[in-house]
């Protein structure tokens, strides 16, 4: 995982752990073509994924933001 995507996801995928919620699989994702996007897949352990990504131009709070709306 990318490292601004990484930091991002951290403190979701803790809360996810912590309030009992499966922890989607990341995959890495090329696929966002903005010029200051990182992107990856999520997959679910049933198989189904969706595409997230995050601009690295935005402070890190609000990457954590953009992110956990997408989760």
């Amino acid at each position: 995982m990318s490292l601004h995507l990484g930091r991002a996801f951290a403190p979701i995928a803790r809360d996810l752990d912590q309030t009992g919620m499966p922890t989607p699989r990341v995959e890495a994702a090329d696929w966002q073509d903005h010029p200051t996007a990182e992107s990856a897949t999520l997959w679910s352990a049933g198989g189904s994924g969706m595409g997230i990504w995050v601009d690295t131009a935005l402070p890190e709070a609000e990457q954590v933001a953009m992110l956990a709306e997408q989760v």
